[in-house]
């Protein structure tokens, strides 16, 4: 409609105005950042003005308070200043306003990696927690489940974590897990490969759910049939996942904070919930 070409022209203009005032180096650059595109693969999408997702487009310049957002088999990467941010699949991140010289970012779900450069601070938010990544002069990668659970990575640098008032200091080669209103975990050294290891659960039930537990690379997010947890500092999960009448079969999915995934197929589970028949005579 024209009202909503109008505020996509408005806000292209704004853009524009700020780019300028970037490339002429004024104070107000500070207060209003502008980020840009460099490349697009796969459906990726922007919330404009007017509150509609639109296709982003490589090249596109980005006021702050944006949000990005990745479909399937989809990545964006966005230059902040002179760091980087890629933003692979099924992944959402709003590009926060500057305070001070610190650039902002906030995860929203998924999966985002940052490439901090000396002369740039980044802090990252996350929804559904209170944790906070503060990097500069480091390479990180960082995975939110939006209900709490952080992992977070050091590639290279050192990494500030943050939650519920403590802090821990990740060198490279390293990661913390952050569980719901929980202090981050002690930094562990990341594993050199992914692995996921499920405990079999029985092949018969008679009730319409089933717990499945196991250990898999240690702040990975685990899914089975549309259900997800997040391991633990130590890689251990636990997911109850829903069952119906008749034969059940599942796969577990498993992803860590570097992307490296893993799945395995469980034997069919058999839900017979009718009580058994009782033969024989009755004596009264």
């Amino acid at each position: 409609s024209s009202g909503e070409t109008d505020d996509f022209v408005r806000s292209r203009s704004t853009v524009a105005d700020a780019a300028e005032t970037v490339e002429s180096g004024q104070d107000a650059a500070v207060a209003h950042p502008v980020y840009r595109v460099r490349t697009v693969q796969g459906k990726v999408e922007r919330r404009n003005d007017a509150g509609l997702w639109i296709p982003l487009v490589s090249g596109e310049l980005l006021p702050a308070n944006d949000e990005i957002r990745t479909d399937v088999n989809s990545v964006a990467v966005v230059k902040l200043g002179d760091s980087e941010l890629v933003l692979p699949g099924e992944s959402k991140v709003t590009l926060e306003e500057k305070e001070g010289l610190i650039t902002g970012l906030r995860l929203n779900y998924g999966r985002a990696s940052v490439r901090v450069s000396a002369n740039d601070t980044i802090q990252m938010r996350f929804d559904g927690s209170d944790s906070e990544a503060l990097a500069s002069d480091a390479l990180f990668s960082s995975q939110n489940t939006g209900d709490g659970y952080i992992t977070l990575s050091s590639d290279e640098g050192v990494v500030e974590l943050s939650a519920a008032g403590e802090s821990v200091r990740i060198p490279a080669g390293f990661q913390s897990v952050v569980a719901p209103e929980r202090a981050p975990s002690e930094p562990r050294k990341i594993p050199s490969s992914f692995f996921l290891k499920v405990r079999r659960p029985s092949a018969k039930t008679r009730a319409r759910k089933v717990v499945v537990t196991g250990t898999t690379t240690p702040g990975s997010v685990v899914t089975i049939k549309g259900v997800s947890t997040h391991a633990d500092a130590s890689g251990v999960f636990s997911l109850t996942v829903p069952l119906r009448e008749g034969d059940n079969a599942l796969q577990v999915r498993a992803t860590d904070v570097l992307g490296r995934k893993g799945t395995k197929a469980l034997r069919k589970i058999l839900v017979d919930s009718k009580a058994p028949k009782v033969d024989g005579d009755v004596t009264w």
